[in-house]
């Protein structure tokens, strides 16, 4: 088992559906993932990191990513009215230019070693 994915769905409540739907992956590829039969790819865990960063700093935009447990009133509710996020406020865009800045700067002085992982889906 993956250490970090079994700690994500634990931390945040998601079955195997829900995470693999937060991720943006087939649920067979989270499965793969789960259980060793293959590794995230470098930008999978780029993202792992990103949200990791978005659910630290900034909670509540970090919860609107969660999928709402099926057949739930939320997610009956995403179903029958699609959500037009509001534009973002001047702390928003200040967070996502600190947090670009700081991928940048990782990103240019080797710093992430995630970046380098070849292993591809």
């Amino acid at each position: 088992m993956n250490p970090q994915l079994v700690a994500l769905a634990n931390r945040l409540g998601l079955s195997d559906a829900r995470a693999a739907a937060y991720l943006g992956v087939p649920p067979s590829t989270w499965h793969k993932w789960l259980h060793g039969k293959r590794n995230p790819s470098a930008g999978a865990n780029r993202l792992l990191y990103v949200l990791g960063v978005v659910e630290t700093l900034a909670p509540n935009l970090h919860e609107s990513f969660i999928p709402p447990l099926e057949g739930s009133q939320a997610a009956r509710a995403r179903v029958a009215t699609p959500k037009i996020p509001a534009p973002p406020d001047d702390a928003m865009l200040g967070l996502l230019d600190a947090l670009r800045e700081k991928i940048k700067d990782e990103y240019a002085t080797g710093q992430d070693s995630r970046a380098d992982e070849e292993d591809e889906e």
